[in-house]
């Protein structure tokens, strides 16, 4: 099912950026990002205590589709895959987990010759897998959440395209589910993202 969506997630991301592309100068853009996160931690509230569970440090990739509706406001959307991350309480590991968002975002730019600050929110989906040893042999079930990211960036323009860097909080809500018990899940971390983005 989580490949399902993933695929569906693409598609419809490839398909919209695709069908604005022939329109030159229309302001539309594409952005594309690396991501390092730090600072992880993961909550598991389950039915009789909650935990806080460290995570380690990961990467991420992730390609956005702009619109620009005035000067100073974009809306777009974009999606984002997590290399997987390991959790551990105690010193000892709970096993890999990985989010893969999908959301809407916004995009607010103040504009000073070629240097362009800015400040960026993203509210989504994030489909949410986990290894064996994080899903206890697969007794519990991973299912997805609320994905939460907002923060401020800068952009450089180098003529055709341009360069950029941002730091922002993210959210990742999620459950572990097995035989009518619900472990509530909240992924949380600083990103710190350089990309590139292009005028369609």
């Amino acid at each position: 099912m989580r490949k399902i969506c993933l695929t569906a997630a693409v598609v419809l991301m490839l398909g919209c950026l695709v069908s604005v592309s022939a329109f030159a100068d229309s302001g539309f853009s594409l952005r594309a990002r690396v991501t390092g996160q730090f600072a992880g931690n993961q909550s598991f509230a389950g039915p009789a205590a909650t935990i806080n569970a460290s995570v380690n440090s990961g990467f991420a990739i992730g390609l956005e589709g702009l619109y620009k509706i005035i000067p100073n406001l974009q809306i777009g959307a974009g999606l984002e895959y997590q290399i997987t991350r390991q959790a551990t309480y105690n010193g000892v590991s709970q096993g890999n987990f990985q989010f893969l968002p999908v959301y809407g975002m916004v995009r607010v730019p103040f504009a000073f010759g070629p240097i362009e600050p800015y400040i960026v929110g993203r509210i989504g989906y994030g489909i949410y897998s986990g290894d064996s040893t994080y899903t206890v042999s697969g007794l519990f079930a991973t299912n997805a959440g609320l994905y939460f990211g907002a923060g401020a960036g800068i952009d450089y323009s180098l003529g055709a395209f341009s360069v950029f860097a941002e730091a922002t909080y993210g959210l990742n809500d999620g459950s572990l589910s097995a035989s009518g018990v619900t472990v509530n899940t909240a992924y949380t971390r600083l990103d710190v993202s350089a990309g590139v983005s292009f005028a369609l």
